[in-house]
């Protein structure tokens, strides 16, 4: 288990980076296009470039944004919960995110066949489009993957003796 934790920690840190520079790649470009229109010379076709990028760098920072934990979580409910319910809830509500990520990647994987067939592009600057979505589908399976790490480990917590359930630290083992 740790070896399978130290090579999806790998993968989401690399993608995560790589998502970082296309960040900053689409910022200089924001920045240049603002300088070039006061100039009356525009980059062309930018739009089409930044939705391709942002669908990029959303993808490849998804899984990275689960190891850390860095969505919001709302506990006004479960908060009252003893620790073992609480921490058989995070295992269902894990075990209900890997099924729908899940479908989620499988629709995406047979639209981007989809795309792939039929050529499809941008219309200004014929980008195809199907890049932008395999990058999208593999940041999802990457996250399919951290949650299925964490549904592991929150099943294991939750099948532990009473006494030894206590608040757990999620982000302990990545």
């Amino acid at each position: 288990m740790r070896g399978l934790t130290r090579v999806i920690r790998g993968i989401t840190l690399l993608s995560v980076t790589v998502s970082g520079v296309i960040l900053n790649v689409v910022m200089l470009l924001l920045v240049a296009n603002v300088v070039l229109r006061l100039l009356n010379r525009p980059i062309l076709g930018l739009y089409e470039v930044l939705t391709a990028c942002t669908v990029v760098l959303l993808g490849l920072s998804l899984g990275d944004s689960q190891r850390e934990k860095q969505h919001v979580a709302i506990d006004l409910v479960t908060a009252r919960f003893p620790p073992r319910v609480q921490t058989g809830l995070v295992a269902l509500t894990t075990a209900l995110s890997v099924i729908v990520f899940t479908m989620i990647a499988v629709a995406l994987l047979r639209y981007a066949a989809l795309q792939v067939q039929a050529a499809t592009a941008s219309e200004i600057l014929r980008i195809p489009t199907w890049p932008a979505l395999a990058a999208l589908i593999f940041g999802i399976f990457l996250l399919v993957s951290v949650l299925a790490v964490d549904l592991i480990r929150s099943t294991q917590r939750a099948l532990r003796p009473a006494h030894r359930t206590a608040e757990p630290d999620w982000k302990e083992a990545w």
